[in-house]
């Protein structure tokens, strides 16, 4: 029965080739004018997901409330120490601000001048109790670094704290990290290489976050060869 009328329709395209042709031809046409004028591509991931469900209605009034926060592009500067990495976010951030007709908003949301004055105070109680302690206690080191920031400086600094360790003021244990990381670029010295020494790195993550709002036309932009040596993967080469 199938094969039969199958037939039948090919015998009746084959009697009327050209209205065949011609219909297929305007059915072609048809449909090209429809996804033409109907169909379109939304490049908005904001629109992937349903708005009805609380959660987004609360994502909504999360950003009218905080407008600084919506539609960010997100840059994340790694570097090998957390010195680096701050100098790398403050120098691309310092760059885009140059630029304002493409970037509109530029910040950096876990560095810059307010937090270097006033980042102890978004610390816990207990931790910025804890660092507090460490504080004075580190003292004396801290003092003698600072008269001789040199090498000769660290190691009579290392040494008091020896010192101290042996009258019973301080755990030597302590000095792990500082004599690890020492190790480490002393080694590092001697096969040619160099090892960075970030009295940071055991208190912070080298990751840092530099958060910007493009124009509405922005362009590739580039970054002046200068101000990417302190990170190589997190200076974005175009956005």
């Amino acid at each position: 029965m199938l094969g039969s009328l199958i037939a039948r329709l090919v015998g009746l395209a084959a009697r009327c080739a050209w209205l065949v042709v011609l219909a297929s031809a305007l059915v072609t046409l048809a449909a090209g004018w429809h996804a033409a004028t109907h169909l379109t591509v939304d490049s908005d991931i904001e629109q992937l997901l349903p708005k009805e469900p609380a959660w987004r209605q609360n994502e909504f009034a999360l950003d009218r409330a905080f407008p600084q926060n919506a539609s960010l592009l997100a840059i994340v500067i790694d570097g090998a120490t957390p010195e680096l990495a701050d100098d790398g976010a403050r120098r691309l951030t310092e760059q885009l601000r140059r630029q304002p007709e493409l970037f509109r908003y530029i910040r950096q949301p876990d560095g810059g001048p307010f937090f270097e004055r006033n980042g102890a105070l978004f610390l816990p109680v207990d931790k910025l109790t804890d660092m507090s302690n460490q504080l004075v206690t580190a003292q004396p080191l801290i003092g003698s670094v600072a008269q001789d920031p040199s090498l000769r400086g660290l190691f009579d600094a290392l040494k008091l704290f020896v010192d101290g360790a042996r009258q019973g003021h301080a755990e030597l244990g302590q000095l792990d990290p500082v004599l690890t990381a020492l190790d480490k670029g002393v080694r590092a010295a001697l096969g040619g290489d160099t090892q960075p020494l970030s009295w940071q790195q055991s208190m912070s993550g080298a990751a840092r976050i530099a958060a910007l709002r493009p124009g509405p036309a922005s362009p590739r932009f580039h970054l002046d060869r200068a101000g990417d040596e302190g990170d190589k993967r997190g200076s974005p080469a175009g956005a």
